[in-house]
């Protein structure tokens, strides 16, 4: 296979909407990091849960951002983060 280590993620919320909206599948694999500029699920270290988010460095800092701006930029020292994996696809589930 071609993604062994791949885990599927569902969103919670509408932070990452429109792009991706509650109840969609992102997959993720721990052997792809994430990369600037690009959606990951990432955990972070005192925090129950992950999040998706665009991720972004700045100097010691990360930052998530949300793709819906009426949802607030998490920043946090970079040695919080525990581990950020690229999403590679995502799916929207047809829920009728």
């Amino acid at each position: 296979t071609r993604y062994p280590s791949a885990v599927a993620w569902r969103i919670d919320g509408e932070s990452m909407s429109p792009r991706y909206r509650d109840g969609d599948l992102v997959i993720t694999s721990d052997k792809h990091p994430a990369v600037a500029g690009h959606p990951c699920v990432a955990r972070q270290s005192g925090q129950i849960g992950v999040n998706c988010k665009i991720y972004q460095e700045s100097g010691r800092e990360v930052l998530l951002i949300p793709i819906n701006e009426a949802c607030p930029v998490q920043r946090f020292p970079r040695k919080q983060l525990m581990w950020a994996w690229r999403v590679l696809f995502s799916v929207r589930l047809n829920t009728r």
